[in-house]
């Protein structure tokens, strides 16, 4: 019995992360059934819980498989007696003094706790005969800058390669890496792969630019391959209102999100009530989807407390909100919906796999391929500049083409799950991994040369 280890620096909390996983494992146990699968993730307890599959945590913790070194700090500090803070805060200001002392102790610090971690961590990959960094965003520094995913992406490539475990990097993306230790984290951690392909072309030319040579084949995100029945209708509403899903995101959120800005969340938030108001106020029904537990309700409070602000309590009361915990749950309300209006990246490919058109709210070149390659890319805005007069317009062009648009979205989705199929025959079937490499150009995928 083989034994596979899928790595994702994911909560549990995020139902992108979550529905990538889900359909990872299927396709695994689809064609292995008999091996046994675990998840190296930040907070192992959630993902036992949303995936039935136990797991290792991907870095040091500390009071728990999910609490990091930094938040226990963190807590002890806050709890601790007003002598033990004053003792703390002095210790700050003498580091703050001491030229280069602040960064030494903290470098003593993550040393004293990678030492012993990295020796279990070996002692756990012994067992394992394939390593997967299995989708997503991984190659990213946004939260937690240089020493979280990048480190911990080259931590874990070092130890497979010295436990002589394979190391796959299957359909990831990659950017932005802001720091420069970032990008080399990223470039060792990725020469170490056996076999390595990135969900699109921008993350695979990225990784070049910084040096780590082809092929590095493209596939879509494997969330594509999510175990759902594709919806096939192309049939467009035309004598009755629309059904239009709303997914919010914490964006500039100074509590939720790595880059804080109190007056562009503000704008965001008044763009998004502004259009559930245009919806409600011209017979449209509106629903709220949740992509990520911990966060979203936090954002659909805040934009109902707009509505109600403005005198629109009415529209508030009106704007449907089922609870969601799960993919299905999800994937379940976008199925009511004939237009999706999404944030996240995972909201806008969870509506294509539904055929639903979509309005997006993009934070990211990957929001925008993804829009471009079904020929929505006027669909797409950018969120930071987003205003309510557009999200109309797009939603009456949608309106005047949808049917057109819903042929597209099936044929490209179509594609996208053939694609995956042969990568996760490559990689998981009886053959090696070189031939997954050579099946992206027999799917069409790109790979641009060394």
């Amino acid at each position: 019995m083989r034994r596979i280890g899928l790595l994702d620096h994911m909560t549990g909390a995020n139902l992108g992360d979550a529905a990538t996983q889900d359909a990872v494992i299927h396709n695994i146990q689809k064609r292995q059934p008999d091996s046994e699968i675990c998840l190296f993730s930040h907070d192992p307890d959630r993902t036992l819980e949303r995936h039935g599959i136990s797991g290792f945590p991907l870095e040091p913790s500390v009071g728990g498989s999910h609490v990091t070194v930094e938040e226990t700090e963190l807590r002890q500090e806050q709890s601790s007696t007003a002598a033990r803070r004053r003792a703390m805060e002095s210790t700050r200001a003498l580091l703050k003094r001491v030229p280069g002392a602040r960064g030494l102790y903290h470098g003593l610090e993550r040393l004293r706790r990678e030492v012993p971690f990295a020796g279990r961590s070996l002692s756990i990959l012994r067992d394992f005969d394939l390593l997967v960094v299995s989708g997503g965003g991984q190659l990213d520094d946004t939260w937690g800058g240089c020493w979280q995913a990048p480190f911990n992406l080259l931590r874990w490539s070092a130890l497979a390669r010295l436990r002589g475990t394979r190391l796959v990097y299957l359909s990831v993306g990659a950017g932005p890496l802001r720091e420069a230790l970032s990008r080399k984290f990223a470039v060792r951690a990725l020469r170490l792969a056996g076999f390595r392909s990135f969900r699109d072309q921008e993350s695979a030319d990225l990784v070049e630019r910084l040096g780590v040579p082809g092929p590095n084949p493209v596939f879509p995100d494997l969330a594509h391959s999510y175990p759902i029945d594709l919806e096939t209708s192309a049939d467009w509403p035309v004598d009755h209102p629309l059904d239009v899903g709303i997914g919010p995101f914490p964006y500039m959120n100074p509590r939720l999100y790595p880059e804080k800005d109190a007056s562009q969340y503000a704008s965001y938030l008044a763009a998004m009530a502004s259009f559930a108001e245009w919806l409600v106020d011209h017979g449209h029904r509106a629903r709220f989807l949740c992509g990520d537990v911990d966060q979203d309700t936090e954002v659909m409070s805040d934009i109902r407390t707009v509505l109600v602000d403005r005198d629109r309590a009415r529209v508030a009361e009106q704007l449907l909100q089922t609870p969601i915990a799960t993919v299905e749950n999800l994937l379940d309300e976008i199925a009511k919906t004939d237009v999706v209006l999404s944030s996240r990246f995972h909201g806008v490919l969870f509506a294509q796999l539904l055929n639903k058109p979509v309005i997006a709210a993009s934070y990211h070149q990957k929001i925008d391929s993804l829009m471009a390659d079904v020929g929505q890319a006027e669909q797409s805005m950018p969120i930071g500049a987003l205003e309510v007069d557009p999200m109309i317009r797009c939603l009456q062009e949608i309106s005047l083409e949808g049917e057109a648009i819903k042929q597209r979205i099936h044929a490209r989705v179509t594609e996208r799950r053939q694609s995956l199929e042969a990568l996760y025959d490559g990689i998981f079937g009886e053959v090696s991994v070189g031939t997954a490499a050579d099946a992206t150009h027999r799917t069409g995928s790109k790979s641009t040369p060394d």
